[in-house]
């Protein structure tokens, strides 16, 4: 399943910047994320709350690392979940999150899957996760994480450096 296919707010190409203010959003089901900022969007979230639950995987779901086929967080992770609350892609794109609260299930809250030039950004925010396997913030590729006076509960498995 593609990225994006199935979230709530899709920020993507470079002459975009998406302001979401004052939302409730909350999704269920397998990848179907709350906020997904992709090739150079600039998206801000602020006074919001974002929360993604788990759906039921396919039967003839495979499991994959290829970032862009996963539809379950890794088993090598020993995390749990087939959905994140956010996630940042693509090419010197910005996703910020101000005086909110974004929660997942499990999974991941705050999730970079790669790319280049990615800046993530938390302000005054609750991150974190609802069920018992997950993480707050997770980055890999070429990206900076920034927080500033966040409150985060993670799972008993999880990591939010």
């Amino acid at each position: 399943m593609p990225f994006g296919v199935g979230a709530a707010v899709v920020g993507t190409g470079s002459a975009t910047t998406l302001v979401v203010d004052g939302a409730r959003i909350t999704n269920k089901g397998v990848v179907r994320t709350t906020v997904v900022a992709d090739d150079g969007a600039n998206v801000v979230v602020k006074n919001s709350r974002l929360r993604a639950r788990n759906g039921t995987l396919p039967a003839d779901y495979q499991a994959t690392v290829e970032t862009p086929y996963m539809e379950a967080v890794p088993w090598m992770l020993g995390l749990d979940g087939n959905v994140r609350a956010t996630n940042l892609i693509g090419a010197g794109t910005k996703a910020t999150y101000i005086n909110s609260t974004v929660q997942s299930e499990t999974w991941g809250a705050l999730s970079v899957e790669g790319g280049s030039g990615l800046q993530l950004t938390a302000i005054n925010s609750s991150v974190g996760n609802t069920g018992t396997y997950g993480y707050g913030t997770y980055a890999i590729g070429d990206a900076t994480v920034r927080r500033s006076q966040p409150t985060r509960r993670c799972g008993r498995r999880a990591a939010s450096p």
